[in-house]
C-alpha cells in the first residue's frame, strides 16, 4: 500500500493535470443549434471569369503611374490595420481569460494548503501514538 505523503503527491498531481487539461478548453466554443440545418452550397468547380482589362482613359503614363502607387499604399495600410485589430483580444476576453487564470491559481493553492495541513495532521496522529 502506498504510505500518506505519496497519496497526497498522487492527488495533488491528478488535480493539477485536470487544472491544466480544464484550462485549456476553449471559450469561443459556440452551442449547438437544436434544429439540423442543410448543408452549405457546394462552390461551383469552375472557377470566376478573369475581370476585364483595365480601360485607359489618356491619362499620362507619369499620372497613371502615381495614381497605381497611391492605391497600393491605401491597399497596404489597410491590410495592416487589419492585421492588428485581428491579433488583439477583445477587452472581453482578456478580462475572462484572467478570471479563468485567478481561478486555476486560486484552486492550486487550496489544493497545496489541504495537503499541507492533511500531512500536519498525520504527522500530529503519529506522534501521538508513540
Amino acid at each position: 500500500m502506498e504510505s500518506p505523503s505519496l497519496q497526497s503527491l498522487t492527488l495533488f498531481l491528478l488535480c493539477f493535470l485536470f487544472l491544466v487539461s480544464a484550462s485549456s478548453i476553449s471559450f469561443d466554443s459556440q452551442p449547438q443549434a437544436s434544429s439540423i440545418s442543410p448543408p452549405p452550397p457546394l462552390q461551383s468547380l469552375t472557377p470566376p471569369p478573369p475581370p476585364p482589362p483595365p480601360v485607359k482613359v489618356g491619362i499620362g503614363n507619369k499620372a497613371m503611374h502615381e495614381k497605381h502607387h497611391r492605391r497600393k499604399k491605401w491597399k497596404q495600410r489597410r491590410n495592416q490595420n487589419q492585421k492588428q485589430k485581428q491579433k488583439k483580444l477583445n477587452t472581453g476576453k482578456t478580462v475572462g481569460l484572467f478570471f479563468a487564470g485567478a481561478a486555476a491559481a486560486l484552486q492550486v493553492v487550496v489544493a497545496a494548503f489541504l495537503l499541507l495541513k492533511r500531512r500536519q495532521l498525520l504527522l500530529k496522529i503519529n506522534d501521538n501514538r508513540h
